[in-house]
């Protein structure tokens, strides 16, 4: 297998921040229990010129676990500027892409690889650029909305394979498989969000398939909302805006969220599946209208400005 092979010639661990204290250190201390120990590592952050204590943090985490090492950049652009300058920042043959706000399990890499040469696919091995986990949101009603999709419980079988988000909170890739024009590159540091899918778009379109197991990693989903407001599925929105979608149309894109509510409704029977999804939906509304109590939140202030 080409990425397991490429993996052990290095990897280089890539994680976007911006005011990321509340979850930054037990994201990155999360880090070497779920790498192998001969492992060859460095860790790149690309920061969105952070307030907080986030640089601290990384600086101190530097200093605890040397000799890895840790190289920090400056990007005020769009999330996908960061994502781009992240990669050019990196010189290993793999990366595993990591947000500030995921906790890694143990032997989590080895845990991938193990999956991937269990299965039963309908192609080569070295054709396989992306592997990764599930994400077990710590916010009970996100967790319950998203189960009751089928994220967490779709089965183990060559179909597996035909799941193509792709985020990139805890993935594996192969670093070649991203090979971009300078025409994609200009893109993906225009956009705002939905940059995990159009990564993802890339590496198939290079000839490569990418594969989700359900290996669970932990998304501090309550801590971000307790710190930056109740969010919701603003991000997708922006994406799409930034991708030249009209509001309109950028909403039209979104209504899976409807879909996605009624099935955790269906799967659950809690009333409470619904009224998250229509608070979703009040929040997508508010924020086309550029409602000021949405603006003022530090979340959407974090989609204005990528």
């Amino acid at each position: 297998m080409n990425l397991e092979k490429e993996f052990k010639k290095g990897c280089s661990i890539l994680i976007p921040t911006w005011n990321s204290e509340v979850t930054l250190k037990r994201c990155l201390d999360s880090i070497l229990p779920a790498f192998p120990k001969d492992a060859i590592l460095e860790l790149v952050i690309a920061d969105k010129n952070s307030t907080d204590n986030t640089l601290k943090i990384i600086k101190q985490w530097a200093i605890d676990n040397r000799p890895i090492p840790v190289w920090t950049t400056n990007e005020s652009g769009a999330l996908g500027a960061a994502r781009l300058a992240c990669l050019n920042k990196a010189k290993y043959p793999t990366i595993f892409w990591l947000d500030s706000d995921i906790i890694l399990p143990e032997n989590y890499i080895e845990d991938l690889f193990a999956y991937t040469k269990k299965m039963n696919f309908p192609h080569s091995l070295d054709k396989i650029s992306m592997i990764q986990g599930t994400m077990h949101s710590n916010y009970t009603i996100a967790y319950k909305w998203w189960h009751g999709f089928g994220v967490d419980n779709r089965p183990e079988d060559k179909k597996y394979g035909s799941y193509a988000g792709a985020p990139t909170s805890q993935l594996l890739v192969l670093a070649k498989a991203l090979k971009m024009t300078d025409e994609e590159r200009a893109h993906l540091k225009k956009l705002r969000s939905g940059e995990d899918s159009y990564l993802a778009s890339i590496s198939t379109k290079n000839g490569y398939y990418h594969y989700m197991y359900p290996i669970d990693t932990l998304h501090l989903e309550a801590e971000v909302i307790a710190d930056e407001g109740n969010y919701k599925m603003l991000w997708s929105l922006c994406g799409a805006m930034s991708a030249g979608r009209s509001k309109v149309g950028a909403l039209w894109s979104l209504k899976w969220i409807c879909r996605v509510g009624l099935k955790a409704f269906l799967a659950t029977g809690e009333p409470q599946m619904l009224t998250y999804t229509i608070t979703i939906w009040i929040n997508l509304l508010r924020a086309c209208l550029k409602d000021e109590r949405i603006i003022n939140q530090r979340r959407l202030t974090v989609l204005k400005d990528w």
